[in-house]
Order: structure tokens, then C-alpha cells, then sequence
């Protein structure tokens, strides 16, 4: 089974490798990651997170490390993975943080990210933060007039997390939905790619138009010279509300590789990175398969 799914996924990109003109060398230094939420793959279910990641090739953990952690499992697993030739940047983020007026909870992110490098010995250390908010999903959201202020403020504290995070050495990297452009905020995109992350990752999840729904934000993306990761989601449908075409659950990894060389195509001008949603998803189509 296991060859199985590395056969089908290593034809399609030898292919995308060929016809994009791509060396193998630089396809292998691609950033290809994987968001991990729970403690338990920090802990006992390390073991089987690695073996899937190098399975399929993936070289990045976008890792959640919870106040119930001690310090020592943290600093542990980053041994374990950095000793894999793995990059981890802490996962975090809550919608209410929006509407904070100081950025305080990113802020303390930030600190907690600083700690544990502190703590960390060699270069077992994260790379950076990826804050994963999602205003949208507060009660205010609701309230179309109050949107503008909730987005206005949510860019400031990205603005304030980014500089306290580059003051000490870490990279921010910002995770939003496909279709702020589509609500109206396209200039406040902008100013999150120009001073609040190096890296967007855009939770492109819609099937069959992934390039338009993400043209707006690469122009953005390669207008500041930053980087953009293109986010899969493999839940089944029906989680969180989503559908067949939000999702590639049922057309399983291969199918998410190939569009990802698609979209490589199409954004031959920037750094384009790709990244599957979650482990425990992707670890059920890799079983279904």
C-alpha cells in the first residue's frame, strides 16, 4: 500500500518537473508542509507523523504546542524532527485575537516561540510562527459594517506580531481564506503581504479554481517579494461545514499533487509552496488508498 501511494505521487511530478522545465534538485528544496494540532503528535504519535512526512515527501511541520506541554516535549520533539531535516514553525491562532487592541495573545506566541528557542540547544529550534486567526468566524463577522473594523484591527496585530518576531529571529507566516478579495479586502491583504508576514498561506479550498482564487493574492505575494503556500484540505466532507468541491478527500493525494503543479505553471514568478490540512486527514486518505 505504501508503494502504492508514492508511485502515485511521484509519476505526476516527475511529469510537472519535466513540462515546467524544473530541475529535481530545486523541486526537492520546495517548502511541502503539513498542520499538526494535536499534542498527541507531539508526543506518542510523533513517530507515525514523521513516517507519513517522509513518505510523502514532506519537509515542514506547522506544529500546535499547547500550555498542557512541558517545555522538555517540546524541545524533544524538535530534536527529533530537526535531526529529520524538518522545519517547524509553531501553529496558533483564535479568532477572538482579531479584536485584540496590543496583539496581546500573538504577542505571546511570539514570546513563547522565543522561549522555546532560547531553551532549545543547536539548531533544534523553530523556524518561525504561523498565525492561523480567522476573524471571520466571530459572532461581530455577522454584522457586514463591523467587518472593516475587525479586519483593520486584525492587520494591526499582524503588523505588530511580524516586527516583534523579526526583532528576534523568527519567520511569520499568515494563513487566511481564498476570498477576502472577494468581501472587499484586497487593500487590507495587501498591507497584511507587505508588513505583517513573509509568507501568505492561503486556505485555497475550492476545487477545480485554485489559480483564480488565488491570482489576486500571488500578484500581492510577488508585488513585496514574499513567499505563498497553497493550503489542501483532505477532512471528509461534512467536517466544518465543508463539501465534495472543498476538499480532496475522495480524489485523494495525487490528485491535490497535480493541481499543485498546475498552479506552479501559472506562478512561475514567485516562490510557491504547498501544504496539506491536517495530519490526522491526510493520514485517513493515505489509508483509504
Amino acid at each position: 500500500m505504501k508503494f502504492k501511494v508514492k508511485l502515485s505521487l511521484i509519476i505526476p511530478l516527475i511529469i510537472g518537473i519535466i513540462l515546467s522545465g524544473c530541475s529535481v534538485s530545486n523541486t526537492s528544496q520546495e517548502s511541502r508542509g503539513l498542520f499538526s494540532w494535536k499534542d498527541s503528535e507531539v508526543m506518542e504519535g510523533r513517530t507515525q507523523l514523521f513516517k507519513a512526512m517522509k513518505e510523502l515527501d514532506l519537509n515542514t511541520v506547522f506544529q500546535s504546542f499547547s500550555e498542557d506541554l512541558k517545555e522538555e516535549d517540546i524541545l524533544n520533539f524538535l530534536e527529533e524532527a530537526t535531526d529529520k531535516n524538518l522545519e517547524i514553525y509553531v501553529l496558533s491562532g483564535s479568532p477572538e485575537w482579531a479584536l485584540e487592541e496590543d496583539g496581546e495573545n500573538m504577542i505571546n506566541e511570539v514570546e513563547k516561540a522565543i522561549k522555546i528557542n532560547k531553551a532549545a540547544e543547536g539548531n533544534h529550534k523553530v523556524k518561525g510562527i504561523l498565525f492561523d486567526v480567522e476573524p471571520y468566524l466571530l459572532e461581530q463577522w455577522d454584522n457586514k459594517k463591523k467587518r472593516k473594523e475587525i479586519m483593520e484591527q486584525f492587520i494591526k496585530n499582524m503588523k505588530i506580531s511580524y516586527k516583534k518576531a523579526h526583532d528576534n529571529g523568527l519567520e511569520v507566516i499568515a494563513c487566511i481564506p481564498y476570498y477576502y478579495d472577494e468581501l472587499g479586502f484586497l487593500n487590507q491583504v495587501e498591507e497584511l503581504v507587505k508588513s505583517g508576514c513573509d509568507t501568505l498561506a492561503i486556505m485555497n479550498y475550492y476545487q477545480g479554481k485554485e489559480y483564480e482564487h488565488i491570482e489576486k493574492e500571488g500578484s500581492l505575494v510577488a508585488k513585496y517579494n514574499k513567499n505563498l503556500i497553497n493550503i489542501y484540505e483532505m477532512k471528509a466532507p461534512g467536517e466544518h461545514g465543508l463539501i465534495d468541491k472543498n476538499t480532496y478527500f475522495e480524489e485523494g493525494i495525487a490528485s491535490a499533487e497535480e493541481n499543485f503543479i498546475s498552479l506552479k505553471k501559472g506562478f512561475r514568478d514567485m516562490k510557491l509552496s504547498i501544504a496539506f490540512h491536517d495530519f490526522p486527514a491526510l493520514k485517513e486518505v493515505i489509508e483509504r488508498e
